[in-house]
């Protein structure tokens, strides 16, 4: 199992483990007040609630929603305004690879564009490898 965010505590109910299956607590009301966007950038990222008809081992867990929302989450697991959502393991992977090439690509324009003025006669620090030695 799979928490990508650190609002994952003891306090809160855990499924047990499927394969292939991530599990995600996204929040979608604070202090009373909606989350709505929150919880659409999360559905957009491939995040679904879980039913708790999916989870029988979390039938126990009490839904106390009480907002606009309600109706897009009204069997789902609830607690404290964050909602129990599960995506294939395969779309989390995807979007790290996204993030990773993203990365990637940013840092070679950032070295590209610091070495490109670089003297022959003094050359700039481009090695991106370091160690770590003790003693001699």
């Amino acid at each position: 199992m799979t928490f990508d965010s650190s609002v994952h505590s003891e306090m809160l109910p855990v499924p047990e483990p499927r394969d292939g299956i991530d599990y995600r607590y996204v929040r979608v009301a604070t202090r009373g007040e909606t989350d709505g966007r929150n919880f659409t950038n999360a559905m957009r990222s491939g995040w679904e609630p879980v039913s708790k008809k999916d989870l029988p081992e979390l039938d126990y867990v009490l839904s106390d929603m009480n907002h606009p929302l309600q109706d897009r989450v009204s069997d789902a697991v609830v607690v404290g305004g964050l909602v129990l959502c599960q995506r294939a393991s395969e779309i989390g992977k995807r979007f790290k690879e996204q993030a990773s090439e993203e990365v990637r690509k940013q840092v070679e324009s950032v070295d590209k564009n610091y070495l490109r003025d670089q003297d022959s006669r003094m050359r700039k620090f481009a090695d991106r490898d370091s160690k770590v030695q003790f003693g001699n």
